[in-house]
């Protein structure tokens, strides 16, 4: 099932994170046709190419680019949920607000992360959307809905 894949692949992140972590924003998905995404830089960091294949290349990786000194610390970045690959880095989402939207739709978002996460989770194409916070909550959203939570260390 893709969310223990998710979950192990983030939980693999939280193991390997730099000390200036600034946590961290995942997009899981099938299509990426319905999600307006913008790349927040114009080339990618020396020695890395994509796709990046393997949980363990594609941890290792999201870790080295969520330090506070990385230039490719913002934003989200997209892993293709079948093969697990990670395919774009440090993207600007603008998933839009439906106007049925309710914060009670089952989660609690604290921050412009969260939101994103949760509103980014309702699209086609998408699987889930998994964050990691500086403080060590790794945090699920599926079909607008926060289904797993939990503090990692």
């Amino acid at each position: 099932m893709v969310r223990e894949r998710v979950l192990d692949l983030l939980l693999r992140v939280a193991e390997r994170k730099p000390r200036d972590f600034t946590g961290l924003g995942v997009v899981f998905y099938t299509s990426l046709a319905h999600l307006p995404h913008l790349a927040l830089g114009q080339s990618l960091p020396t020695g890395l190419g994509l796709p990046v294949a393997g949980a363990e290349s594609v941890a290792i990786t999201l870790a080295k680019v969520s330090g506070r000194a990385s230039a490719w610390h913002d934003g989200f970045h997209f892993v293709d949920a079948h093969s697990l690959a990670l395919t774009h880095l440090c993207q600007f989402l603008s998933p839009g607000i439906p106007h049925e939207f309710s914060q009670s739709e089952g989660a609690s978002p604290m921050g412009a992360r969260h939101m994103t996460a949760q509103l980014v989770s309702r699209l086609q194409g998408i699987e889930c959307v998994g964050l990691l916070t500086n403080q060590d909550v790794l945090t699920l959203f599926e079909r607008g809905a926060q289904v797993h939570t939990v503090k990692v260390k």
